[in-house]
Protein backbone atom coordinates (compact mmCIF):
# COMPACT_ATOMS: atom_id res chain seq x y z
CA UNK A 1 0.00 0.00 0.00
CA UNK A 2 1.55 3.20 -1.07
CA UNK A 3 2.22 5.73 1.90
CA UNK A 4 0.06 8.83 2.01
CA UNK A 5 1.41 12.18 0.45
CA UNK A 6 0.90 13.94 3.61
CA UNK A 7 1.56 13.84 7.66
CA UNK A 8 -1.25 14.50 9.72
CA UNK A 9 -0.90 16.47 13.03
CA UNK A 10 -3.66 16.31 15.72
CA UNK A 11 -3.64 19.63 16.92
CA UNK A 12 -5.38 20.19 20.47
CA UNK A 13 -5.89 23.71 22.37
CA UNK A 14 -4.83 23.72 25.81
CA UNK A 15 -8.45 22.68 27.22
CA UNK A 16 -8.16 19.43 24.96
CA UNK A 17 -10.23 20.47 22.17
CA UNK A 18 -9.53 20.14 18.74
CA UNK A 19 -8.17 23.14 16.88
CA UNK A 20 -10.36 24.85 15.04
CA UNK A 21 -11.16 28.29 13.38
CA UNK A 22 -7.58 29.37 12.63
CA UNK A 23 -7.16 32.42 10.77
CA UNK A 24 -3.31 32.32 10.34
CA UNK A 25 -0.75 29.75 10.24
CA UNK A 26 3.08 30.25 10.99
CA UNK A 27 5.47 27.76 10.05
CA UNK A 28 9.19 27.50 11.58
CA UNK A 29 11.59 25.23 13.29
CA UNK A 30 10.96 26.84 17.34
CA UNK A 31 13.06 24.34 19.07
CA UNK A 32 15.86 23.95 16.53
CA UNK A 33 15.40 20.26 16.48
CA UNK A 34 15.37 20.91 12.57
CA UNK A 35 11.67 20.13 12.01
CA UNK A 36 8.93 22.64 11.84
CA UNK A 37 6.81 23.57 14.09
CA UNK A 38 3.58 25.83 13.99
CA UNK A 39 2.46 29.12 15.61
CA UNK A 40 -1.53 30.04 15.13
CA UNK A 41 -3.56 32.75 14.97
CA UNK A 42 -7.21 33.05 15.81
CA UNK A 43 -9.97 32.89 15.50
CA UNK A 44 -10.89 34.13 11.97
CA UNK A 45 -11.04 37.88 11.80
CA UNK A 46 -13.39 39.45 9.23
CA UNK A 47 -12.10 40.19 5.78
CA UNK A 48 -11.62 43.96 5.33
CA UNK A 49 -14.25 45.20 2.86
CA UNK A 50 -14.65 48.91 2.34
CA UNK A 51 -18.60 48.15 3.90
CA UNK A 52 -16.61 47.31 7.22
CA UNK A 53 -15.52 51.21 7.70
CA UNK A 54 -19.00 52.65 7.21
CA UNK A 55 -20.31 49.90 9.36
CA UNK A 56 -17.82 48.98 12.15
CA UNK A 57 -18.31 46.01 14.19
CA UNK A 58 -16.75 46.09 17.84
CA UNK A 59 -14.49 42.90 17.85
CA UNK A 60 -16.44 40.56 19.38
CA UNK A 61 -13.01 38.68 21.06
CA UNK A 62 -9.35 39.44 21.23
CA UNK A 63 -7.06 37.03 19.06
CA UNK A 64 -4.65 34.61 20.72
CA UNK A 65 -1.38 33.35 19.27
CA UNK A 66 -0.38 29.55 20.18
CA UNK A 67 2.65 27.75 19.52
CA UNK A 68 2.67 24.46 18.93
CA UNK A 69 5.77 21.26 18.53
CA UNK A 70 6.10 19.64 14.86
CA UNK A 71 4.20 16.46 17.25
CA UNK A 72 1.99 18.82 18.42
CA UNK A 73 3.04 19.45 21.81
CA UNK A 74 1.27 23.14 23.34
CA UNK A 75 4.28 24.81 23.98
CA UNK A 76 2.98 28.82 24.72
CA UNK A 77 -0.29 31.03 24.28
CA UNK A 78 -0.24 34.94 23.70
CA UNK A 79 -3.56 36.97 23.86
CA UNK A 80 -3.14 40.42 21.46
CA UNK A 81 -5.32 42.05 23.82
CA UNK A 82 -8.13 44.87 23.00
CA UNK A 83 -5.76 47.22 21.23
CA UNK A 84 -5.30 44.99 18.35
CA UNK A 85 -8.60 44.63 16.31
CA UNK A 86 -10.47 41.89 15.08
CA UNK A 87 -9.36 42.08 11.20
CA UNK A 88 -7.44 40.39 8.78
CA UNK A 89 -5.40 43.42 7.83
CA UNK A 90 -5.37 44.77 11.43
CA UNK A 91 -2.93 41.93 12.79
CA UNK A 92 0.04 40.87 10.68
CA UNK A 93 2.25 38.07 11.93
CA UNK A 94 5.28 36.39 10.58
CA UNK A 95 7.60 33.63 11.57
CA UNK A 96 11.34 33.35 10.74
CA UNK A 97 14.93 32.82 12.53
CA UNK A 98 15.51 36.16 12.41
CA UNK A 99 19.13 36.54 14.84
CA UNK A 100 20.54 33.29 13.22
CA UNK A 101 20.33 31.10 16.37
CA UNK A 102 18.70 28.08 14.05
CA UNK A 103 15.16 28.72 16.26
CA UNK A 104 12.76 30.67 15.00
CA UNK A 105 11.18 33.43 15.83
CA UNK A 106 7.98 34.98 16.31
CA UNK A 107 7.16 38.41 15.04
CA UNK A 108 3.74 40.22 15.60
CA UNK A 109 1.73 43.44 15.55
CA UNK A 110 1.02 44.63 19.19
CA UNK A 111 -0.74 47.45 21.15
CA UNK A 112 -1.30 48.56 24.79
CA UNK A 113 -4.30 48.51 26.28
CA UNK A 114 -7.77 49.22 25.24
CA UNK A 115 -7.60 52.41 23.34
CA UNK A 116 -11.52 52.06 21.05
CA UNK A 117 -13.54 54.52 20.54
CA UNK A 118 -17.38 54.75 20.78
CA UNK A 119 -17.50 52.84 17.40
CA UNK A 120 -15.29 50.04 18.74
CA UNK A 121 -11.97 51.95 16.41
CA UNK A 122 -8.72 51.88 17.64
CA UNK A 123 -7.98 55.25 16.47
CA UNK A 124 -5.18 56.18 19.46
CA UNK A 125 -2.23 54.78 21.31
CA UNK A 126 0.74 53.19 21.00
CA UNK A 127 1.50 50.32 18.48
CA UNK A 128 4.80 48.00 18.41
CA UNK A 129 6.21 45.53 16.15
CA UNK A 130 7.13 42.93 18.96
CA UNK A 131 9.89 39.96 18.48
CA UNK A 132 8.96 36.57 20.70
CA UNK A 133 11.21 33.90 21.69
CA UNK A 134 9.50 30.87 19.37
CA UNK A 135 10.33 28.63 21.77
CA UNK A 136 8.66 30.31 25.18
CA UNK A 137 6.75 33.20 23.44
CA UNK A 138 8.71 36.11 25.86
CA UNK A 139 9.35 39.35 23.96
CA UNK A 140 12.58 39.44 23.09
CA UNK A 141 12.38 43.00 21.69
CA UNK A 142 10.02 45.70 20.53
CA UNK A 143 10.45 49.04 18.00
CA UNK A 144 7.38 51.34 17.16
CA UNK A 145 5.12 50.24 14.50
CA UNK A 146 4.88 53.26 11.71
CA UNK A 147 2.86 55.97 13.22
CA UNK A 148 -1.28 56.56 12.19
CA UNK A 149 0.06 60.77 11.64
CA UNK A 150 -0.83 61.82 7.74
CA UNK A 151 -3.70 59.23 6.67
CA UNK A 152 -6.36 60.81 6.32
CA UNK A 153 -8.92 58.01 6.96
CA UNK A 154 -9.33 55.26 8.71
CA UNK A 155 -9.56 52.61 6.28
CA UNK A 156 -6.07 53.77 4.89
CA UNK A 157 -4.15 53.71 7.89
CA UNK A 158 -5.46 50.49 8.70
CA UNK A 159 -3.21 48.19 6.35
CA UNK A 160 -0.56 46.94 7.98
CA UNK A 161 2.05 44.11 6.76
CA UNK A 162 5.44 42.33 7.61
CA UNK A 163 8.15 41.04 5.53
CA UNK A 164 11.18 39.54 5.80
CA UNK A 165 14.49 40.95 3.53
CA UNK A 166 17.86 40.00 3.66
CA UNK A 167 19.22 43.44 3.28
CA UNK A 168 22.70 42.69 2.95
CA UNK A 169 22.46 39.37 1.39
CA UNK A 170 23.52 37.76 4.96
CA UNK A 171 20.95 39.48 7.50
CA UNK A 172 17.49 38.35 7.74
CA UNK A 173 15.79 41.82 8.07
CA UNK A 174 11.79 42.69 9.39
CA UNK A 175 10.09 44.61 7.29
CA UNK A 176 7.17 46.60 8.52
CA UNK A 177 4.62 48.12 6.30
CA UNK A 178 1.55 50.63 7.20
CA UNK A 179 -0.68 52.07 4.28
CA UNK A 180 -1.15 50.64 0.49
CA UNK A 181 -3.62 53.06 -1.14
CA UNK A 182 -2.17 56.44 -0.82
CA UNK A 183 -0.02 57.57 2.13
CA UNK A 184 2.75 54.35 2.22
CA UNK A 185 5.54 54.13 5.27
CA UNK A 186 7.88 51.19 5.45
CA UNK A 187 10.53 50.82 8.45
CA UNK A 188 13.50 48.01 7.97
CA UNK A 189 14.77 46.47 11.73
CA UNK A 190 17.69 43.93 12.60
CA UNK A 191 17.08 42.08 15.35
CA UNK A 192 20.68 42.55 16.93
CA UNK A 193 20.52 40.80 21.06
CA UNK A 194 17.78 42.31 22.72
CA UNK A 195 17.10 45.39 20.16
CA UNK A 196 15.28 45.90 16.98
CA UNK A 197 17.79 48.22 15.57
CA UNK A 198 16.33 50.59 13.09
CA UNK A 199 18.52 50.55 9.59
CA UNK A 200 15.78 52.84 7.54
CA UNK A 201 12.74 54.36 6.80
CA UNK A 202 10.53 55.10 4.23
CA UNK A 203 7.87 57.28 3.27
CA UNK A 204 6.25 58.36 0.40
CA UNK A 205 4.17 61.84 1.91
CA UNK A 206 6.61 63.78 -0.10
CA UNK A 207 7.49 61.27 -2.94
CA UNK A 208 6.54 62.51 -6.43
CA UNK A 209 3.32 61.30 -7.43
CA UNK A 210 4.16 58.12 -9.06
CA UNK A 211 5.52 56.55 -5.89
CA UNK A 212 2.20 57.20 -4.63
CA UNK A 213 -0.46 54.43 -3.51
CA UNK A 214 1.22 51.62 -5.55
CA UNK A 215 0.96 49.35 -2.69
CA UNK A 216 0.35 45.90 -2.90
CA UNK A 217 -1.90 43.95 -0.28
CA UNK A 218 1.51 41.92 -0.02
CA UNK A 219 5.21 42.38 -0.09
CA UNK A 220 7.67 40.15 -1.86
CA UNK A 221 11.42 40.30 -0.55
CA UNK A 222 13.90 39.35 -3.82
CA UNK A 223 17.02 40.66 -5.42
CA UNK A 224 15.93 42.05 -8.42
CA UNK A 225 19.49 43.55 -9.72
CA UNK A 226 21.20 40.72 -9.24
CA UNK A 227 23.82 42.64 -6.60
CA UNK A 228 22.90 40.12 -3.95
CA UNK A 229 20.64 42.19 -1.80
CA UNK A 230 16.74 41.97 -1.49
CA UNK A 231 14.84 44.73 -2.81
CA UNK A 232 11.15 45.06 -1.44
CA UNK A 233 8.64 45.21 -4.13
CA UNK A 234 5.74 47.02 -2.29
CA UNK A 235 3.51 46.51 -5.54
CA UNK A 236 4.10 48.61 -8.68
CA UNK A 237 7.02 49.94 -7.40
CA UNK A 238 10.29 48.76 -5.56
CA UNK A 239 12.81 50.19 -3.20
CA UNK A 240 16.66 49.68 -3.21
CA UNK A 241 17.80 47.38 -0.30
CA UNK A 242 18.40 50.71 1.60
CA UNK A 243 15.42 52.03 1.58
CA UNK A 244 15.40 54.22 -1.69
CA UNK A 245 12.78 54.28 -3.83
CA UNK A 246 14.25 51.98 -7.25
CA UNK A 247 11.66 51.95 -9.53
CA UNK A 248 7.40 52.65 -9.67
CA UNK A 249 5.56 52.05 -13.49
CA UNK A 250 2.86 54.64 -11.58
CA UNK A 251 0.36 52.58 -12.21
CA UNK A 252 -1.35 51.84 -9.29
CA UNK A 253 -2.46 49.56 -6.29
CA UNK A 254 -2.10 45.82 -8.08
CA UNK A 255 -4.11 43.59 -6.74
CA UNK A 256 -1.41 40.49 -8.63
CA UNK A 257 1.98 41.01 -7.84
CA UNK A 258 4.22 38.13 -9.49
CA UNK A 259 7.95 38.42 -9.45
CA UNK A 260 10.31 35.67 -11.00
CA UNK A 261 11.92 34.10 -14.16
CA UNK A 262 8.84 34.98 -16.19
CA UNK A 263 10.36 35.58 -19.61
CA UNK A 264 13.21 33.10 -19.62
CA UNK A 265 14.09 33.89 -23.08
CA UNK A 266 15.46 37.38 -21.55
CA UNK A 267 18.27 37.88 -18.63
CA UNK A 268 17.39 38.84 -15.28
CA UNK A 269 13.92 39.25 -13.72
CA UNK A 270 10.53 40.32 -14.39
CA UNK A 271 7.64 41.47 -12.11
CA UNK A 272 3.97 40.91 -13.73
CA UNK A 273 0.92 43.51 -11.58
CA UNK A 274 -2.63 43.04 -12.71
CA UNK A 275 -3.55 46.32 -11.39
CA UNK A 276 -6.95 47.60 -9.37
CA UNK A 277 -6.21 51.05 -10.27
CA UNK A 278 -8.44 53.01 -13.42
CA UNK A 279 -5.95 52.87 -16.36
CA UNK A 280 -6.13 53.85 -19.93
CA UNK A 281 -3.30 51.67 -20.20
CA UNK A 282 -1.31 49.22 -18.03
CA UNK A 283 -4.11 47.34 -16.66
CA UNK A 284 -1.53 44.28 -16.64
CA UNK A 285 1.93 45.20 -17.49
CA UNK A 286 5.17 42.97 -17.42
CA UNK A 287 8.36 45.32 -16.43
CA UNK A 288 12.16 44.25 -16.14
CA UNK A 289 12.28 43.74 -12.35
CA UNK A 290 15.84 45.60 -11.96
CA UNK A 291 14.78 48.74 -13.69
CA UNK A 292 11.35 48.80 -14.05
CA UNK A 293 11.47 49.37 -17.68
CA UNK A 294 7.97 48.07 -19.47
CA UNK A 295 8.83 45.03 -21.41
CA UNK A 296 4.62 45.04 -22.33
CA UNK A 297 1.12 46.17 -21.11
CA UNK A 298 -2.27 45.73 -21.97
CA UNK A 299 -3.25 48.57 -24.35
CA UNK A 300 -7.29 47.97 -23.19
CA UNK A 301 -8.35 50.94 -20.88
CA UNK A 302 -9.74 49.32 -17.55
CA UNK A 303 -11.71 50.17 -14.52
CA UNK A 304 -10.86 47.53 -12.09
CA UNK A 305 -8.92 44.47 -12.84
CA UNK A 306 -9.59 42.54 -9.94
CA UNK A 307 -8.52 38.57 -10.74
CA UNK A 308 -5.35 37.63 -12.19
CA UNK A 309 -2.25 35.04 -12.26
CA UNK A 310 1.12 34.08 -13.41
CA UNK A 311 1.90 31.23 -14.27
CA UNK A 312 3.16 28.17 -16.89
CA UNK A 313 -0.14 27.37 -17.94
CA UNK A 314 0.81 26.60 -21.57
CA UNK A 315 3.97 24.26 -22.78
CA UNK A 316 3.84 25.99 -26.27
CA UNK A 317 4.94 28.80 -24.77
CA UNK A 318 8.50 29.57 -22.97
CA UNK A 319 8.10 30.86 -19.40
CA UNK A 320 5.04 31.53 -17.54
CA UNK A 321 1.40 33.15 -18.91
CA UNK A 322 -0.22 36.26 -17.48
CA UNK A 323 -3.72 36.13 -16.68
CA UNK A 324 -6.70 39.57 -15.69
CA UNK A 325 -9.92 39.82 -15.58
CA UNK A 326 -11.26 43.40 -15.28
CA UNK A 327 -14.46 43.78 -12.74
CA UNK A 328 -16.98 46.25 -12.49
CA UNK A 329 -18.87 47.07 -9.17
CA UNK A 330 -23.22 46.86 -10.38
CA UNK A 331 -25.26 47.05 -7.20
CA UNK A 332 -22.95 45.67 -4.99
CA UNK A 333 -21.53 42.65 -7.03
CA UNK A 334 -19.22 42.47 -9.61
CA UNK A 335 -19.60 41.97 -13.42
CA UNK A 336 -16.35 40.63 -15.26
CA UNK A 337 -16.46 43.29 -18.19
CA UNK A 338 -13.01 42.01 -19.90
CA UNK A 339 -10.32 39.42 -19.71
CA UNK A 340 -6.93 38.58 -20.98
CA UNK A 341 -4.55 35.64 -21.35
CA UNK A 342 -1.02 36.87 -22.59
CA UNK A 343 2.75 34.91 -23.09
CA UNK A 344 5.23 35.98 -21.58
CA UNK A 345 6.08 37.94 -24.43
CA UNK A 346 2.92 39.54 -24.31
CA UNK A 347 1.49 37.87 -27.30
CA UNK A 348 -2.37 37.23 -26.75
CA UNK A 349 -3.76 33.45 -26.51
CA UNK A 350 -7.36 32.54 -26.83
Amino acid sequence: EPEAAYRAIQLQWPDGQPVSDVEKVGIGDLDGDGRYDFVLKHPPGRILLWDDYTKWNRSPTTYKIDAFTADGKHLWRRDLGWGIEHRNWHSPMIVHDFNGDGRAEVAVKIADGDLRNERGRVVDGPEWVAVWDGLTGKEIARAPWPSRAGFDSYNFASRHQLAVAYLDGRTPCLIVLRGTYRLMKVSAFALVGSQLRPLWAFCNANAPSKFVGQGAHFTQCVDVDADGRDEVALGSMVLDDTGVPLWSTGKGHPDGLFVGDIDPLRPGLEVYCYVETRNSTGGMILVDAATGETLWELQTPTTHVHGGLCADLDPDFPGSECFGVDKRQVDRSEQIVGSWLKTATGKPLP
